[in-house]
C-alpha cells in the first residue's frame, strides 16, 4: 500500500481512516498501548476482544478479530513481571436476547525468568446471569505460554446442543517488570 499524506488539521488519520478527532477523541481503535515516561518498565494495554461459540465449537479463547489468537497481535507479558488485570465480559445468546452472562475481572498474574505465566489470584463478580434450562456457560481468565512468551485472555464456553452465544470482552492489562 502506497503511502499517503495527510494533515492533522481537524484531526489524526493513519491511512484514510480517522483515529484522533479535532475533540481529542480516539477513534476507530481496536487496542491502546501506553507507556509511562517515568516508568520505562511500566505499561499498560487495552484491548476489545470478541468470540461467537456454537454447540460445535463450544469453547475458545476471546480474540481481536473473533477468530485469531490474541497472541499473535498483543505485547507479550514480559519476563520478570507482575500483572494486574481487569476484565469485563458479556455473552449473550444470538437468537434471544433474554440469555446473557456478565461478569467482571480483578487478576493477578506473575511471569517468571522464562516466561511461564501464573494465575496468582482472581477476583470475579457476576452482573447477570439468565440462561437457558439445561445449559452452562462460563467464563474463565487464562494466562498461558506461547513459546517463550506469557499472554493472557479469557475462555469462554457454552455448553449447549442449540444456542450461539456471541462474546465480547475488555481486557485491560498493566504490567510492571520486577526484576
Amino acid at each position: 500500500m502506497a503511502t499517503k499524506n495527510f494533515s492533522s488539521i481537524g484531526g489524526f488519520a493513519v491511512g484514510s481512516t480517522e483515529v484522533l478527532n479535532t475533540h481529542y477523541e480516539l477513534k476507530n481503535i481496536s487496542a491502546i498501548h501506553m507507556v509511562a515516561d517515568d516508568f520505562t518498565d511500566a505499561s499498560n494495554d487495552l484491548y476489545i476482544t470478541k468470540r461467537t461459540t456454537t454447540p460445535s465449537d463450544n469453547l475458545l479463547r476471546l480474540s481481536f478479530d473473533g477468530s485469531t489468537n490474541i497472541s499473535t497481535n498483543s505485547p507479550a507479558l514480559g519476563h520478570n513481571s507482575v500483572v494486574f488485570v481487569k476484565g469485563k465480559v458479556f455473552g449473550q445468546e444470538i437468537n434471544n436476547n433474554t440469555y446473557v452472562l456478565a461478569s467482571i475481572y480483578d487478576c493477578v498474574v506473575t511471569v517468571d525468568t522464562n516466561g511461564v505465566p501464573t494465575l496468582q489470584g482472581q477476583y470475579e463478580q457476576v452482573i447477570h446471569e439468565h440462561l437457558p434450562g439445561v445449559e452452562s456457560w462460563t467464563i474463565s481468565p487464562v494466562a498461558f505460554q506461547i513459546g517463550s512468551n506469557a499472554y493472557f485472555s479469557f475462555d469462554v464456553e457454552s455448553v449447549s446442543t442449540t444456542s450461539t452465544v456471541k462474546w465480547i470482552g475488555i481486557i485491560d492489562i498493566t504490567k510492571v517488570t520486577t526484576a
